[in-house]
């Protein structure tokens, strides 16, 4: 009987548990965005700086 119950607690919560995922899914793929863009933005200023030091030679 204990195991039913259990069972039956973890399927009531399982809504919740898949909408925090979801939730947490998203913000990864946020993060990951937005580190590529930052990285992608470093190296633009990198390239620029590079440039800017060869012209002055």
């Amino acid at each position: 009987m204990e195991t039913q119950e259990e069972l039956a607690y973890l399927e009531q919560k399982l809504p919740r548990l898949r909408a925090r995922l979801s939730c947490l899914q998203q913000l990864y793929r946020d993060l990951q965005q937005k580190t590529r863009e930052d990285f992608d933005e470093e190296d633009k200023v990198g390239d620029r700086m590079n440039n800017t030091s060869d012209e002055e030679q």
